[in-house]
């Protein structure tokens, strides 16, 4: 069996170094290493609004020039989208995951998705960050990377169910480390050591969802029958 190369669509500057090591230990837990190849250039997209465009003095969605650009990587497998679901509203209507992934999915079909190659789409509730959150008694007194202080000592997740609320999970996690969070100095870093089964053992939908998508794609390569799925 041949690899397939997965491509990776991600938001922030953080998420452009933070989501493949996320994807690298999954498909090592999930021992995929001999299906999966991960492409190394990952497309930073922005917000969710930002994918749904289409950019000025262009005539192409943003979406669908990303999904052709992607196209062009040598034996692509898949394109995997994870960024935030915490933005309010899309094209002047309340944001709902599930409807725009629905679109998305619909929309990478014209381009192939399903057929050519496979595609599946995750919003992260609320943010990447409340996933760190749910695995935060992991992370609690760990020195990070190149001597830098991390999560302070004893901080355990809310009990509450943290996809609903705090919203602002990058402002929570700031407030429990030692010398506030950065996305791009932390979110890789705190990535690398987070214990995934306390992530796990907290039930997120978003998380699930994650994981489910990754284990989709890589059945996918197995069977060399595309999927797009939302």
């Amino acid at each position: 069996m041949s690899k397939k190369r997965l491509v990776l669509f991600v938001e922030g500057d953080g998420d452009v170094k933070a989501v493949p090591v996320l994807v690298k230990r999954l498909i090592s837990a999930y021992q995929a290493w001999d299906a999966v190849e991960l492409d190394p250039d990952t497309f930073q997209v922005g917000e969710a609004p930002n994918i749904v465009a289409t950019a000025k003095g262009k005539t192409i969605p943003n979406w669908e020039r990303w999904l052709q650009a992607a196209c062009k990587r040598p034996n692509l497998g898949a394109i995997l989208l994870l960024v935030d679901g915490d933005c309010e509203k899309i094209q002047g209507k309340p944001f709902c995951a599930k409807t725009v992934a629905k679109e998305l999915a619909a929309r990478a079909a014209k381009i192939g998705a399903g057929n050519v190659f496979s595609v599946a789409v995750v919003f992260a509730t609320q943010e990447f960050e409340t996933w760190l959150m749910a695995g935060i008694s992991s992370l609690a007194g760990v020195e990070l990377e190149h001597g830098r202080a991390g999560v302070k000592v004893g901080v355990q997740a809310p009990v509450q169910n943290i996809e609903a609320a705090p919203r602002d999970a990058k402002g929570w996690l700031s407030d429990q480390m030692e010398m506030g969070y950065k996305p791009t100095l932390d979110q890789t870093p705190l990535t690398k050591i987070v214990d995934i089964d306390v992530i796990r053992a907290r039930n997120l939908r978003s998380f699930k969802r994650f994981e489910d998508a990754l284990n989709a794609i890589i059945a996918a390569f197995r069977s060399n029958k595309h999927i797009s799925t939302p």
